[in-house]
């Protein structure tokens, strides 16, 4: 018994040095100028380097040229009106926290930790989630949008990707975000896809098991018929309407939850059949409206 007691006190203080140890290598270090990232210059005490340690802070102010590929294990943090911008990449690891107050923009944005978005954050080519992403003004994928496993939350947040959204059905999504995608996959047409910036669908619950679907007048002119289908899990779809191209739509749908739904909207022209749309809905929780809306030009 004994030895077992000192062995836990051995245990025990080793672990406090180490906590100890920790906190007195903790630093925060922060931007006085703007200018590159790398430049030693721009930095007090001290340059963090290209990936923050998980006892450090990383303040950024004024403008910021991102210049290497930076790795968040610790605390990041770009303060209101601050600019850290750059076609490198943004990786936030497990531990590591990404807070943006200001405007940032990287290459490719990779999240397995924790990132809060209070401003604008956009990535030139791809956001890849597999942590927690709390988004309560724009993000923007120039390219893809991939909610790996993830949680895609935020309070009014909006989510936009230029090409295509791809959530796995292990995904977690919050009841107050919107996400929005303009691709479109078209089948043997030749319809321009400027055409599809003028769709719009809305979803509105009209009891526990059926919607109204409201579709833009805009688009009336395009389409001949259409088909819409919805999953509650991302991997089994169900038609629930097809039929002529009409603005308001009702339909039964059984028993709606309260959790995302999976939407996909065909649409034919002329007998030719194309994918328009593919989003998410939480159709309980609000009254859903998705587009395929532009990439927005800041």
């Amino acid at each position: 018994m004994k030895q077992l007691y000192n062995y836990l006190c051995v245990i025990s203080a080793l672990i406090f040095s180490n906590l100890i140890l920790r906190t007195s290598q903790a630093a925060t270090y922060y931007t006085v100028a703007s200018g590159k990232y790398s430049d030693r210059n721009i930095w007090k005490p001290d340059y963090p380097g290209n990936t923050i340690r998980t006892t450090d802070s990383v303040l950024i102010n004024g403008n910021v040229t991102l210049d290497v590929h930076l790795s968040v294990e610790g605390f990041l943090m770009v303060q209101p009106k601050a600019l850290l911008q750059g076609n490198k990449a943004l990786i936030v690891n497990t531990e590591g926290i990404f807070i943006n107050h200001g405007n940032t923009v990287v290459n490719n944005l990779y999240n397995h930790g924790n990132i809060r978005n209070y401003m604008s954050l956009d990535a030139i080519y791809q956001i890849e989630n597999f942590g927690e992403f709390v988004n309560n003004s724009s993000t923007i994928a120039g390219s893809t949008l991939i909610n790996n496993s993830g949680l895609l939350g935020g309070c009014k947040g909006t989510y936009f990707t230029n090409h295509i959204f791809l959530p796995s059905p292990e995904s977690k999504f919050g009841n107050n975000i919107s996400i929005f995608q303009p691709s479109v996959i078209v089948i043997e047409s030749d319809i321009d896809d400027k055409i599809f910036c003028e769709t719009q669908v809305e979803f509105l619950q009209l009891s526990n098991d059926k919607l109204r679907i409201r579709m833009s007048e805009k688009s009336q002119a395009l389409f001949d018929e259409v088909s819409i289908e919805l999953s509650s899990d991302g991997k089994t779809f169900s038609k629930i309407f097809e039929g002529p191209y009409r603005t308001c739509i009702e339909a039964s749908v059984g028993h709606i939850a309260d959790n995302p739904y999976w939407v996909k909207m065909y649409a034919s022209n002329k007998g030719k059949k194309m994918l328009v749309s593919q989003s998410i809905v939480n159709i309980k929780s609000n009254n859903e409206t998705f587009s395929m809306a532009p990439r927005i030009n800041k």
